[in-house]
């Protein structure tokens, strides 16, 4: 009789023996592939958030230091050269005034905003204090950003894009040219267009002189509403900008998931859409004019130390986040930290890494578990069949005909038993790891809350203005079959069968033939 046909008598003749090994090795293929399944999900779906956070880092204080060393270009220079840093810029502030300009407000879907707030409370926090009109003031207040980059770090990490014109050049940026950038929302609202010339005024105020005037208004003293006479004007120079770019806002940031976070977004929606940005250079020349008036007001500015500084870091990609911090505090002085927009989703990130842990758990186990159990299951089975393999060796088998015959039958039987468990444990995967990710994910957030705006870095928490409630986590969450972890799954289940079979074959067989009949 051929080896082919005795190996089908084996599996056919003896259907108890083959229905337990097939058992056997579905249970605990099953529970590999939940593992490998988990794994492979889990990692796309880090991968899928990660790629959709903002590869944006910045540099804040501890603020409660009583002393700490200001931040300087050269330090934002060395941090930004750092191979994770794909791209930097170095920003300040300035408030420049006008009477004849109107603070511009997106449109209004009252549908998407808490039934709490009206859509005169959220018009009034898109108003935020700068919009002096809206509160009886004369002339508007509106924010202006200095820029050492030209591409517009806000343009790269996707918080806004260009329109219409160009971004401003180097030269321009060099040598403090007057030229802006504004919303698109802004000059329509003004009757601007590229090649428009923006006038507004660099104002200082006397706002003793004010307060000491102001009449209180159901006990507030409102000094803006006298901002525009000429008795409180310390001094007042024009300036005149050329409108080269215009910019549509990208992110439908202006609706959030309360009340708080309504309000403390509208405010900043409010000033990115009246946000004027100019080269640092020119914003630098129009504080110095006015701590010329009043050099208490402020330290005098130097070309390192450019009063307060800003810095936005671009990243490669939002998972080099980790390494460029540590990178990034060896250069640092005492008190400075790095805070990056992913922040925000550690929670999330943290239940992820402990899916993973949990399916690398369920792996390794499984393979082990099955290397123990089934070479114990087989070291029994082979028990019962020594007189058959004795017989065999007495009539002169080979030793590795009877090992290829034992072997393809353990394959041909696990073969389909993993078939089986592969697509039975990609479907218990789908239900049980979703199941266990929610609640991990509702066991991190209870546990370590994502980080509130009041923790990040004013000037950067319009970055960071998305919050992902669980359901939209768990709705990116999804098992589904790839070639990796096909190909994972049928080598690992394989190759521990293998191993398991050939380590208990090999003893038996090492044996006299006699032996096997005597045991």
């Amino acid at each position: 009789m051929n080896i082919k046909k005795r190996i089908a008598l084996s599996i056919v003749r003896k259907p108890v023996k083959t229905i337990i090994s097939f058992l056997v090795v579905l249970l605990l293929s099953v529970f590999l592939s939940w593992g490998i399944s988990t794994h492979y999900a889990t990692q796309q779906t880090e991968m899928n958030l990660r790629s959709r956070l903002p590869a944006v880092a910045t540099l804040d204080w501890e603020h409660r230091a009583t002393s700490i060393p200001l931040q300087t270009i050269e330090m934002i220079e060395s941090i930004g050269a750092l191979p994770y840093v794909l791209d930097y810029d170095i920003r300040s502030r300035t408030f420049l005034y006008a009477d004849d300009l109107e603070w511009a407000f997106p449109e209004i879907d009252q549908s998407r905003i808490p039934e709490s707030i009206t859509e005169e409370e959220i018009i009034g926090d898109l108003g935020d204090f700068r919009n002096f009109r809206s509160m009886g003031g004369k002339v508007n207040m509106f924010d202006v950003v200095g820029i050492h980059n030209p591409y517009l770090a806000d343009a790269q990490s996707g918080l806004i894009s260009l329109t219409s014109g160009r971004f401003m050049t180097e030269v321009e940026l060099e040598t403090g040219a007057n030229v802006t950038i504004i919303s698109r929302l802004f000059a329509d609202a003004n009757n601007l267009d590229i090649g428009s010339t923006v006038t507004l005024e660099n104002s200082l105020f006397d706002d003793e002189k004010i307060m000491d005037y102001a009449t209180p208004i159901d006990g507030w003293v409102l000094g803006f509403r006298y901002i525009h006479m000429d008795e409180f004007i310390i001094t007042n120079q024009p300036v005149e900008l050329e409108v080269v770019g215009i910019f549509d806002v990208e992110r439908d940031f202006l609706y959030q998931d309360n009340r708080a976070r309504t309000i403390m977004m509208t405010t900043l929606v409010g000033r990115l859409y009246n946000t004027i940005y100019i080269p640092r250079q020119l914003q630098m020349e129009l504080t110095n004019y006015l701590m010329y008036y009043d050099p208490d007001l402020v330290v005098q500015a130097t070309e390192d130390q450019p009063l307060v500084l800003e810095s936005v870091f671009l990243l490669h990609d939002p998972r080099d986040a980790e390494k460029f911090a540590q990178a990034a505090y060896e250069i640092l002085p005492e008190y400075w930290y790095i805070y990056d927009a992913s922040d925000r989703f550690a929670p999330f990130i943290s239940s992820m890494d402990n899916m993973l842990w949990i399916s690398n758990l369920i792996f390794y186990g499984a393979l082990i578990a099955t290397v123990v159990i089934l070479g114990l299951t087989f070291t029994l089975l082979l028990h019962e069949r020594r007189r058959e393999i004795g017989i065999y060796l007495s009539l002169g088998e080979s030793k590795a005909k009877i090992i290829s015959q034992l072997l393809i039958e353990v394959l041909v039987v696990s073969a389909i038993a993993i078939t089986f468990a592969f697509f039975l444990g990609n479907h218990l995967s789908q239900i049980l790891s979703r199941e266990m990710l929610m609640n991990e994910l509702i066991r991190q957030e209870e546990e370590v809350p994502q980080v509130e705006f009041v923790d990040t870095p004013h000037e950067f928490v319009i970055f960071t203005t998305e919050r992902m409630s669980i359901d939209e986590m768990i709705s990116m969450y999804e098992v589904s079959l790839s070639f990796g972890s096909v190909a994972l799954f049928f080598s690992a289940q394989l190759g521990s069968v293998l191993i398991s079979s050939i380590i208990f074959i090999t003893y038996f067989l090492r044996l006299d033939p006699k032996k096997f009949l005597t045991l």
